[in-house]
């Protein structure tokens, strides 16, 4: 299931090329924070409490608290960048589609957090809290597989212009 992504462009510029660059390492850096927040998660529900001793900023916290700031401050920079990086890197509609869901993700993400102080059965919403972050978790993979695929397109791009500038010989071909 090899798909390219087709580009209007024969070639790319240098900052072009470094945006993909950018953009394949940022969605990677992306997709292991959201691996690390699921952790962050598991020590929140399952870490003896005295783990709290260990954290030495009390504004950090420990457990959920950890959770909520690695969530609120890292993930939403990696948010923040990825979709600029998108846009500089001149991706395709549906790349950029797909990276623009992830924002709104993280913001629902949030919202469904909401219902957890709440009494009665609503609460049970709250539980689809993991359900997106799983979500989240697909769409960046997806994220950065495209990504990959913009940054070997930028390569093969790059080898074609380059191949273009080699003189030909008599016969016609390539020297």
């Amino acid at each position: 299931m090899d798909r390219r992504i087709e580009s209007s462009a024969t070639s790319f510029s240098l900052p072009v090329r470094c945006c993909r660059w950018l953009y394949f390492i940022a969605s990677w850096l992306l997709v292991a924070a959201v691996v690390a927040q699921f952790l962050l998660a598991g020590v929140g529900v399952f870490a003896p409490v005295d783990l709290c001793n260990l954290v030495p900023n009390r504004s950090v916290g420990c457990g959920f608290a950890l959770h909520v700031w690695f969530g609120r401050f890292v993930i939403s920079f990696l948010f923040v960048a990825i979709l600029a990086l998108c846009f500089a890197a001149r991706a395709p509609r549906r790349t950029t589609a797909l990276t623009s869901a992830l924002p709104g993700l993280f913001a629902l993400q949030g919202l469904l957090v909401l219902p957890a102080g709440m009494g009665g059965p609503i609460r049970l919403v709250a539980a689809l809290h993991v359900v997106n972050g799983l979500f989240i978790l697909l769409v960046a993979l997806r994220v950065t597989g495209r990504a990959g695929q913009l940054l070997s397109e930028a390569r093969r791009s790059t080898a074609r212009s380059a191949l273009g500038a080699l003189p030909r010989s008599a016969e016609g071909e390539r020297a």
